[in-house]
């Protein structure tokens, strides 16, 4: 009995010792959730309010993801190719017609947001991409298409950007040999012969990324099944036909189109192939650029710090992400109690630590930032200046297509006005920030004169003029002192003019203004005046001060802003419309007497007949007398368009300064000196000029240099090839004449210019004479330094 008791005692006691472990265990795994749940508490301390704010934009975010995905389809498919302004337009149209359709979208929609991420943008900066919006949504939509990119960069650009991007893996960068064929570098089509596709194939099985430059507008039917993706699998290996060739296509090739031409005429089926980009430098990203160029040039260390504090700031913000994604993937794969798993604690307390370590970072930095935000606020007036300058220049090339500058071009300017005003600073012996407003002054002067000087050497007489009025009414816009309204009416064509019936009452049956037009006056003259007394307030009297037969009681507008019957004296409310009446108050040049009217009619047609108008007086009211330079301007050209040159160069003086007026005339020592041996030198042909014995006499003056000649042709190619060959080698110079009739050969003068950088001996100098054409290649026009090369005044005018 007594065993039989002692054994029930030890299983009793077994019991209770099991039982014991199994609370102690508990009482363990009890300790270590709640250790666990105040790391995780810790960890997750903060997000609440984050996590609620994400919850509330996730649930707007999907209540429109209908709308925002057929948008973002129709940005990702159709926006590619357009400008900022276009795409503005397009967008709008766009969220009208899914409004149209009854789906629900973001307002405003933006690309970035929808489909983008931050993390990916600012990883994209960190490699060269411009930050403006239009390049970011650009990048965007490159990685989303299916169909491989084709990138409109006439600034280089993109195709800097593309080669950083593919840092750390096989790149291969080519030419696509029939690039100009037909003119404009990027002209022509084809495939780029042999060669090119020999690139292709070895790039497709390697899996390397391959861009192509200079990319023609029709592409080869050769790379049709390339480029509609026609993946057939042989083997168990991906395969695409290529020129009548099945070849393996290795998942990592990447295919890159590259133009510097900014406006390609590329056919509906190219287009239908892939993916046009249009990487034309925005105002944004060009002010940011050149912002960042003047202040690595003004504070260097600033400057790296700013490089640094981006790449840097890109690769927290990547690490922060991997590790948010991490835990979400592991909160969501755990099958148990979250706190039972440690690997989901391990890396919450990973991510605390990252962050902190971020956060630490970033106050550290703080003081740099702003210092770097400081310089950029300093040197933003330079960065504006040069961006309406080299928006001025940029819109040349819709005068005449030779009128091309590239990117490369304008910041070497930029960067040598930057280097004159810093070495005067330092030889006047003066610096810090008590003087750094005057300094940014002088580099904006000189900016203004580089490249005023650069671009008129490259224009014909009667385009300098156009170039002046562009580049004077920017930089008055930029600063504030042009009257946008005014601008446009003088800018407007006439077609767009309003008729006079539709700013003026009638009581013509016909609704014409015979009775109301004096005899003097064409009709055009007339309408143009009509239509600036009714959209300018200041030119209110204008129509009735030149009708000398009108009486004062007939010249007075209407209520509705047209002029009254000749039969009322009151109008409709029955003002007083006598002197000192309230018509008066609001027009008191027109309560004038009929023989002051008169007069005034007189005056303006005595303007109007006159050989020089813009001297003659205006009017003799007191309205007239105040008139600006510009508002003269609107005068002159409603009655004499033929005569608006006189004041538009005053425009233009009153605008720049006095020393813009008459430019001196271009020289060829000025051409020299503008360019280095890597810039060929491009003399542009008129009619009756010939540089080449002035170019001979300008080499063997003082024996500058040896210079060899070569008048292209059929033929010539191969000699001119030789010719460069031996300049290049020797430092020596050569002309190559008349370019424009050596349309073959132009892709390889394109190559030998994208050589001389390389290769160029100091002394080197390339010389080209053309005719304007449409065969020079474009990265030829922007690349050279132009002179315009016409005869002497006196020769011009002795046939006239």
């Amino acid at each position: 009995a007594s065993d039989l008791r002692l054994a029930k005692l030890k299983a009793a006691l077994d019991a209770a010792v099991m039982e014991r472990g199994a609370l102690q265990a508990q009482v363990g795994d009890c300790g270590a959730r709640l250790r666990r749940a105040e790391l995780v508490v810790s960890g997750l301390g903060g997000e609440r309010q984050r996590w609620e704010r994400a919850n509330v934009e996730l649930i707007l975010r999907i209540s429109a993801l209908a709308g925002d995905m057929a948008l973002s389809a129709a940005a990702v498919a159709y926006f590619g190719p357009l400008d900022g302004f276009a795409r503005t337009k397009a967008r709008r149209q766009c969220e009208t017609a899914v409004a149209r359709a009854g789906l629900r979208a973001s307002a405003p929609f933006d690309l970035r947001t929808c489909i983008g991420e931050q993390v990916a943008e600012e990883g994209w900066r960190a490699l060269g991409l411009p930050a403006d919006a239009h390049s970011a949504e650009n990048a965007l939509i490159m990685h989303k298409a299916v169909r491989w990119p084709y990138l409109l960069d006439p600034h280089g650009l993109a195709s800097v950007w593309v080669r950083r991007l593919q840092t750390g893996r096989s790149l291969i960068v080519t030419r696509m040999g029939a690039s100009s064929s037909g003119g404009g570098g990027g002209g022509g089509s084809g495939g780029g012969g042999g060669e090119f596709m020999r690139t292709l194939e070895n790039a497709m099985m390697s899996g390397a990324a391959l861009l192509c430059e200079h990319a023609p507008e029709v592409l080869d039917d050769a790379l049709r099944a390339l480029l509609a993706r026609e993946v057939s699998v042989s083997g168990g290996v991906p395969c695409v036909r290529l020129g009548g060739r099945l070849l393996e296509l290795s998942k990592e090739f990447r295919l890159y189109f590259a133009t510097a031409n900014p406006s390609p005429h590329i056919p509906p089926e190219t287009a239908a192939c892939v993916c046009v980009l249009n990487f034309a430098s925005t105002a944004a990203g060009l002010e940011e650029q050149l912002l960042r160029a003047v202040v690595a040039a003004e504070c260097p260390s600033l400057a790296e710090a700013r490089t640094r504090l981006i790449e840097e700031g890109a690769f927290d913000k990547k690490r922060l992400g991997a590790d948010e994604a991490r835990i979400l993937e592991l909160i969501g794969s755990s099958t148990g109690n979250v706190l039972d798993d440690d690997s989901l604690v391990r890396a919450l307390d990973s991510a605390r630590a990252t962050a902190a370590a971020v956060a630490a970072k970033a106050r550290v930095d703080q003081s740099t930032a702003t210092q770097i935000e400081a310089a950029s606020t300093l040197y933003l007036p330079v960065a504006a200046r040069a961006t309406q300058l080299f928006g001025a220049v940029s819109a040349l090339r819709y005068v005449d297509r030779v009128y091309q500058w590239d990117l490369a071009w304008f910041l070497r300017l930029f960067r040598r006005c930057v280097g004159v005003a810093q070495e005067k600073a330092k030889s006047a012996g003066r610096g810090g920030d008590d003087v750094a407003e005057s300094r940014i002054a002088h580099m904006r002067e000189l900016l203004l004169r580089a490249v005023y000087d650069d671009v008129h050497r490259a224009l014909r007489s009667a385009d300098k003029l156009t170039f002046d009025v562009s580049l004077a009414s920017r930089l008055r816009a930029a600063d504030g002192h042009l009257e946008e309204e005014e601008w446009a009416v003088f800018a407007r064509v006439d077609a767009e003019m309003p008729a006079p019936s539709d700013i003026y009452a009638s009581n013509d049956e016909d609704g014409n203004m015979r009775h109301l037009r004096p005899e003097w006056l064409p009709s055009r003259e007339w309408a143009a005046v009509c239509a600036l007394s009714a959209e300018l307030p200041v030119f209110a009297p204008l129509a009735a001060e030149m009708n000398a037969l009108l009486s004062t009681a007939e010249s007075l507008p209407a209520a509705d802003g047209g002029l009254p019957p000749a039969d009322e004296e009151e109008d409709e409310g029955g003002a007083d419309l006598t002197e000192g009446g309230a018509a008066s108050e609001v027009l008191p040049s027109l309560a004038k007497s009929d023989e002051e009217m008169g007069a005034t009619g007189q005056t303006w047609q005595r303007l109007f007949n006159s050989t020089a108008p813009h001297r003659e007086q205006f009017s003799n009211s007191a309205w007239a007398a105040k008139l600006s330079t510009l508002q003269r301007l609107l005068i002159i050209k409603a009655l004499r368009p033929d005569a608006c040159a006189p004041l538009l160069r005053e425009f233009v003086r009153e605008s720049l300064g006095d020393e813009f007026g008459k430019p001196a005339a271009p020289t060829l020592v000025d051409a020299l000196t503008a360019s280095e041996p890597f810039t060929p030198i491009l003399l542009l042909l008129t009619p009756g000029a010939d540089p080449t014995a002035e170019l001979l006499a300008f080499a063997a003056e003082g024996g500058r240099a040896k210079l060899d000649t070569l008048s292209l042709g059929q033929g010539m190619g191969p000699r001119a090839s030789s010719l460069l060959e031996y300049a290049l080698k020797h430092g020596s110079w050569v002309l190559l004449q008349n370019c424009h009739l050596a349309t073959s050969w132009m892709p390889q003068l394109e190559a030998q210019v994208e050589r001389l950088r390389e290769l160029a001996a100091p002394g080197f100098r390339l010389w080209l004479t053309s005719a304007p054409s449409n065969v020079l290649p474009s990265s030829v026009l922007q690349t050279s330094v132009k002179l315009m090369t016409e005869p002497a005044p006196g020769l011009r005018a002795k046939p006239r």
